[in-house]
């Protein structure tokens, strides 16, 4: 139980810093999604952990089963829970088909699909209040869970699928 909520807060850190980054964006980067791709795809992988963690993985068990494969981790915390719906599942398999959990820590030359930063965001929402509910079952005691809206200034409570973005450009960086 410790460990999930752990790594709970762990991904939460990540989940924060991808928040705070696409809220305030620096005018001057040349790759202005790249950090918080980069944030958000650990803060998912984490979250996701973390709820296999909740029904009993340990460590040793996630590394050997699911290593960084998103989509079966997804899978296999949407078969035990019904806080991860088909638009989870959705985002997840977008990350896992165009390996953005591997991609995105290297700078790739060319045009390549991404998830739009608002629907990351939104992906993470959906994970985080998952996952903070979760802890709460299992008996752990997670920090409060954040005012996205009021932190941040804006509405994404649920990812959408990638084909309906209203990032305009947005898909290819």
């Amino acid at each position: 139980m410790t460990l999930a909520l752990g790594v709970y807060h762990y991904g939460l850190s990540y989940h924060l810093a991808t928040e705070k980054l696409r809220a305030d964006p620096a005018p001057d980067r040349r790759f202005p999604d790249a950090p918080i791709e980069f944030l958000a795809v650990h803060a998912v992988e984490l979250y996701l952990k973390a709820m296999l963690m909740a029904e009993g993985d340990n460590e040793d068990e996630l590394r050997d089963r699911y290593g960084h494969n998103l989509l079966k981790m997804a899978y296999q915390v949407a078969s035990k829970s019904d806080g991860i719906g088909p638009d989870v599942i959705s985002a997840v398999n977008f990350l896992w088909m165009n390996r953005r959990n591997i991609e995105s820590r290297y700078l790739r030359a060319g045009a390549h699909k991404v998830l739009p930063s608002s629907h990351l965001c939104g992906l993470l929402r959906s994970l985080c209040i998952t996952t903070h509910k979760r802890m709460f079952e299992i008996g752990a005691k997670p920090r409060p869970l954040p005012e996205f809206n009021e932190l941040f200034g804006y509405l994404a409570s649920r990812p959408q699928s990638p084909e309906n973005s209203d990032d305009s450009g947005a898909g290819t960086n």
